[in-house]
């Protein structure tokens, strides 16, 4: 599943970095900068992300998700390997641990409460509906599905 959106971040870090820069910058002081396009492509993604976002498909919007996660991680890898002269592993594993501190250990719904929030959300739908209508043309409807 994840297939698709690693080998296109793969691709996002090595144009730009390989193809692009280096042939912009062969040698000398600039070709040194490579890993900086790899790494800034991340800010017009989530821009172009936030501008869409309501009018493409969620599948489109999880795709550029993991998509930027993984472009992300490999920008901060080259910028760890290539940029530094060493890493320091015990800040790392401190802001690793605190990372996985903040990440909630409780469901959003419990069972029980993800199945009453299920009929809610499938009365208001039933309730809403208008049985000779089109469910994209029917503003009721199509707010409890969008609200869902």
């Amino acid at each position: 599943m994840a297939t698709l959106p690693t080998a296109a971040a793969v691709g996002g870090m090595v144009v730009p970095a390989a193809l692009i820069d280096f042939a912009i910058n062969p040698a000398g002081e600039g070709a040194a900068g490579w890993g900086i396009p790899m790494a800034t492509d991340i800010a017009f993604a989530i821009g172009a992300l936030a501008l869409l976002a309501s009018r493409v498909p969620k599948t489109l919007i999880t795709f550029l998700v993991a998509l930027i996660i993984v472009d992300d991680l490999g920008a901060v890898r080259v910028i760890a390997l290539f940029y530094t002269d060493a890493i320091a592993m015990v800040p790392l594993g401190v802001a690793g641990v605190l990372g996985a501190l903040s990440i909630t250990a409780q469901p959003k719904y419990h069972p029980k409460r993800f199945c009453e929030h299920v009929r809610e959300v499938m009365e208001r739908f039933r309730d809403s509906h208008d049985k000779d209508a089109n469910t994209m043309t029917n503003e009721n409807t199509r707010a409890v599905v969008t609200d869902a």
